[in-house]
């Protein structure tokens, strides 16, 4: 199968699937509310042993850039868990890519070329293995008749790991070499 619909899940495989994130959702919270406590926890306990007794003015002052530094690092611990829930809940591309469902459809991008130059045929294999999509697979498909430029062409089919198709006949031209293939 070259490229088809997305196949149709029923109301409860959706139903379990939202399940799931909003476990994945709810966990995530729950690890973030811990940390925070323990951090908050932390950072008292450390002022509270500042104004102890039996410390001289150096110990003080190098307790307060201490109690500096780890406010600079709890701050930012702070920053971190907002802004991974705010990820993980508001963008959709990190729904796309991390919560993406596992059965999503394959596509074949085919490329047809015939007597195209090499270093103008890598763009467009670069696009097509570069695309964000995973499950896909690209097929160069070469109708070409000089023998230098077939061999540059399967060498970027090589280099980008692409498939690469060689036709001997040339019936259909480019939408026969697509033909062909499929």
């Amino acid at each position: 199968m070259f490229a088809g619909k997305e196949p149709s899940h029923s109301w409860h495989e959706r139903r379990v699937a939202g399940k799931h994130q909003r476990r994945v959702f709810s966990i995530l919270i729950l690890l973030a509310l811990i940390a925070i406590l323990a951090l908050s926890i932390y950072v008292l306990f450390r002022g509270m042993a500042f104004f102890g007794p039996g410390y001289g003015w150096l110990d003080r002052l190098f307790a307060v850039l201490l109690i500096c530094c780890e406010l600079y690092i709890f701050i930012h611990a702070m920053a971190y868990f907002v802004s991974t829930i705010k990820a993980t809940t508001r963008y959709d591309v990190t729904g796309d890519t991390v919560f993406i469902s596992s059965v999503t459809p394959f596509v074949a991008v085919v490329i047809a070329s015939f007597n195209e130059d090499p270093a103008v045929l890598e763009d467009t294999i670069v696009s097509a293995v570069t695309m964000d999509y995973w499950h896909k697979k690209v097929y160069v498909v070469d109708d070409s008749t000089d023998e230098r430029l077939r061999a540059g062409i399967h060498d970027l089919a090589l280099r980008y790991e692409c498939a690469y198709v060689r036709r001997d006949n040339r019936r259909g031209y480019k939408a026969g070499a697509i033909n062909d293939l499929f």
